[in-house]
This record gives structure tokens, sequence and C-alpha cells, in this order.
């Protein structure tokens, strides 16, 4: 169905996520602007940069319901709402909360919380002024320091590491991936298990080129036009901890169906995602070229972020099978 952004109209920088529904795009990125709405061939931009009500300093996840548009804030701890022309809606004051994933689900805002300099992560609830924890977890503490003489250092997280996973379905159920049991969770909104399923063991093997292409994206490959960290790339290549496989879980996104697509694989030959409903039975299955990320599932589109041999990102869009 053609790609949004690049080279043949406004160009897309720092690609957060982008969603879909019928002939509408949205897409948020760095400000400024933040949100790009494309509609029948044309396109529209707002959410500037600064510190006002409706600005942005920090946009990270973004949420559409009816002809509302939720954008979280992550610098400034609030959520801006905008209507779907762009006009200013209102803005919530998230009380200094960190916050980086936020999801509007039959009217319920949950959103991804968590404690900087920890790995403490939660799912909590917003219902008008009170917040209810859903669910917490932690991440492991697999950070890797990598210094090298004539480089700046770099914190990057140890290769294809096992943590727990989360998103929220259409039906008003979080699903959750918990690292320690291999099992995935369907929560309800009032915190009670409705379902449980054990994904399918890990069956990918890390290959010497995952492992390279591990370190070639995860240490940056220039700072202000110079290559100023390619010196890490070596000790990268010797200080990483690579797994035999892939973890059975690398992310979840939900499906309209009610269902959850699983990432198995994210690797030199491209990601690899599963269907998964709620028994456990395999609906499908998706494999995306190197160089895509899968951001969205739609009834009818997939929204993928592309970026290509320039570095030049964009979205891109594919009809579903």
């Amino acid at each position: 169905m053609g790609a949004i952004g690049g080279l043949d109209e406004a160009v897309l920088v720092g690609v957060r996520t982008a969603l879909a529904h019928r002939d509408t795009v949205l897409i948020l990125t760095d400000p400024s602007p933040a949100v790009h709405l494309h509609h029948d061939g044309g396109h529209e931009q707002w959410g500037t940069q600064g510190g006002g009500p409706a600005e942005l300093e920090g946009p990270v996840a973004m949420e559409w319901s009816g002809d509302r548009v939720f954008v979280l804030d992550q610098n400034q701890h609030k959520l801006v709402v905008f209507g779907i022309d762009g006009s200013f809606r209102s803005s919530r004051d998230l009380g200094g909360v960190w916050a980086n994933r936020i999801f509007v689900v039959q009217g319920d805002t949950l959103l991804g919380t968590f404690v900087p300099m920890s790995e403490e992560r939660a799912v909590v609830r917003l219902r008008g002024a009170s917040a209810d924890t859903l669910l917490e977890y932690r991440r492991p503490e697999s950070r890797l320091r990598l210094t090298a003489p004539g480089a700046p250092s770099w914190t990057a997280t140890q290769p294809f590491t096992a943590v727990d996973r989360w998103t929220v379905l259409p039906d008003a159920a979080v699903a959750h991936w918990d690292r320690r049991t291999g099992v995935l969770r369907f929560i309800d909104f009032a915190g009670v298990e409705v379902a449980s399923i054990r994904v399918p063991p890990p069956e990918f093997p890390v290959t010497a080129a995952d492992r390279e292409h591990w370190v070639q994206t995860s240490i940056p490959s220039e700072f202000m036009g110079q290559r100023v960290f390619e010196p890490l790339r070596p000790v990268a290549r010797e200080q990483a901890e690579f797994p035999e496989h892939f973890p059975p879980v690398m992310d979840l996104l939900p499906d309209p169906s009610g269902a959850v697509w699983v990432k198995r694989r994210i690797t030199s030959s491209g990601e690899h995602w599963i269907l998964l409903d709620r028994t456990g039975a395999e609906l499908g299955a998706l494999t995306l070229p190197v160089g895509e990320e899968l951001l969205h599932v739609g009834a009818d589109e997939l929204l993928v972020r592309a970026v290509d041999e320039l570095g030049v990102e964009s979205v891109v869009r594919y009809r579903r099978p």
C-alpha cells in the first residue's frame, strides 16, 4: 500500500509509533511537530515543541480513541489529548510519574511506568483522579558498559535478554509474559487472571550473523558526523554475553481479534512474529524484511517502521492478508 515519509514528502525523524484506522494513519515522532496525520493523499501535523499545555518535549507513545489522540510526554510527565483535527482538548499532569507506554481501551487509560535508574516496572490504570496498579515486575539487571581508548563510553543491554513483556488487548485484558515462568497470562482490568498459556519454547538459535547484527545496531554508527563509537565494536564482540537461542517472547502486540502477536526473533534476516489465541493455538505468522519493525496491526493493514540504507525513516503500510 506504499510508504509514508522518506524523501518524497515531509521527512520523518525519530519515529516512535504509528496507528491506522480505515484510510487514516497517525505517526508519532520527536517534536517539532510530533503528530503526523495522513489521509486521502494529504497530511497535517501538530504538537509543536515547548512547555505549554498543548506543547511537547518528549513524546514517547500515542493512542487513538474515537475522535481523540492521546500523546504521552515523558519529559514533562503529562498526557496531552488532541482532537483528530489537531485541536487541543486537554492536558493531564501525571504528578512526576515516569511513563513510556499508553493504551486507551473501552474508556480506560493504562500506562507503563518505571522508576529511573531502577529495574522496577508497573502497569497502572487511570480512572478519574485515581491510579490503580494492575501489574508489577522487575527487569533483569543486564547492562553492558562498553569502554575503549579514544571513544565515549556506551551502555547497552546484554543481547537478546529475556524480559517481561506486556500489551493491552481490545477486550480490556492485559497480556503479560512472565520471563520467570514462561507463561503468557491474560489479566482483566480488575487485576484478575482470566486465562494463561505457555508460549512455545525457543526454537531460533542465535547465529554468528545475529551476533554481528546486534553489535552493529546496538552501538551508534556516528555522533555529530564522526564515527567515534567504532572502537567499541570489537569490545562488544568480546564482552557481550550471547545466549544460544532467542527468548520465547521478544515483544507483544495486540490484534483486533483479541489474539496477541508474539515476536519470536529479530535477526540479521528480519523480524518473525506468530499470532496466538488464548488457548495457545497459532493462528498465523509474519516475517518482515531486514530493516523493518512492526508497529501496529489493524483489521485491514500492518504499519511498519522502515529504515533504508541511507538511514531515512518511513512508515510502510501493508494490506493485511
